[in-house]
């Protein structure tokens, strides 16, 4: 059930089928994206975007659409780059790796509180993609920016949004 509220993404997770993060193309280039280091996430055109910078860390905060007062995605990188689910069990995961031959970790899980919940946390080295407190609507709307993820050979912050 809380797989089919996340999509395919989290029926791929429950599975243990590895995820694989291409190298960009060119063409993943052109439009809105945001790089976090060695990833890149393509951005919907009309997203919301907030960048949060620290001396030792910088997140983007991606809104849903329609708006979820209760969640965004956190798209991060650097030394301080901490996920908000480090002590959460996982509904499943699965491993995440790099085409320079990093792996990370990929996790779903839901929390209920009378309503569902969803949370999502991909980290790979001192990058992480995770969204808490999603509704069904908005972890669609935040699988389809993680999932844009590509590998960039050089680690940048460079933003085009």
């Amino acid at each position: 059930m809380i797989a089919a509220l996340h999509g395919v993404s989290t029926q791929l997770i429950a599975q243990n089928v590895p995820w694989a993060i291409p190298k960009c193309t060119e063409t993943e280039s052109v439009g809105k994206y945001i790089r976090t280091g060695v990833l890149q996430y393509t951005i919907p055109k009309r997203a919301t975007v907030k960048k949060v910078k620290d001396v030792d860390y910088f997140e983007f905060r991606i809104v849903s659409t329609p708006p979820d007062s209760r969640s965004f995605l956190k798209l991060s990188w650097g030394v301080n780059a901490s996920s908000s689910r480090i002590n959460s069990a996982s509904d499943s995961s699965r491993v995440v790796s790099l085409p320079s031959g990093l792996d990370g970790l990929d996790q779903h899980g839901s929390e209920n509180d009378g309503v569902t919940r969803l949370w999502r946390s991909v980290r790979v080295g001192n990058e992480l993609a995770e969204y808490i407190n999603a509704t069904a609507d908005s972890a669609v709307y935040f699988n389809q920016i993680i999932e844009s993820a590509c590998f960039v050979n050089v680690a940048t912050s460079n933003t085009k949004y």
